[in-house]
């Protein structure tokens, strides 16, 4: 079941809006799919979702698991550097199994660079940030607990340009993703 957005000191049509992002046409068929059958995933024919820097693809999700996890296929291109966006989670931990290529990531001021087979788990309140090291794009599994990865995702690509420059509603937005922007030095 959908939990509206609770607003305290933003407009109406804010809350109203925001409450609508809650979920999109595509999370819709997500989370209609019963937890408690079993899911198989076939990255030959499953929808790559596009970003700038990265490619996603939502392998289980939150709707899938019963919200205990999911598990994104993420491929990050050369010219990935999240240190400028870094930050934490109060709540949520992320794991990240490297398959191709290398990333440099800082977690709580440890730095270390990851290749094929290398894992990072980063716990919440851990401040974070990574970079792809090299020309080679890095491919690599992120498992999010609890799950909701990609309620947050389609929630920013639902946004128009002029909202994206909406700098209350980016911070409300990351609030409710439990993103907190921390500053990490590689």
């Amino acid at each position: 079941m959908r939990k509206p957005i609770k607003c305290v000191a933003l407009s109406i049509s804010l809350c109203l809006f925001l409450d609508s992002l809650t979920i999109s046409a595509h999370e819709s068929a997500v989370v209609e799919h019963q937890a408690d059958k079993e899911v198989f995933f076939d990255a030959n024919t499953a929808e790559v979702h596009k970003r700038r820097f990265m490619h996603s693809q939502f392998m289980l999700t939150a709707g899938q698991s019963e919200g205990r996890f999911s598990i994104v296929k993420e491929k990050f291109l050369p010219g990935f550097d999240s240190y400028s966006m870094s930050h934490a989670h109060h709540w949520h931990t992320e794991v990240f199994l490297m398959i191709t290529g290398e990333m440099q990531w800082t977690v709580n001021g440890e730095t270390q660079v990851l290749g094929p087979g290398d894992m990072v788990y980063i716990p919440p309140r851990a401040a974070h940030a990574a970079k792809v090291m090299g020309d080679e794009p890095v491919e690599a599994f992120m498992v999010y607990e609890p799950g909701g990865y990609e309620k947050n995702y389609f929630r920013r690509q639902a946004l128009t340009p002029e909202q994206r420059e909406d700098e209350a509603l980016i911070k409300r937005m990351m609030a409710d993703a439990d993103v907190v922007p921390t500053k990490v030095e590689p």
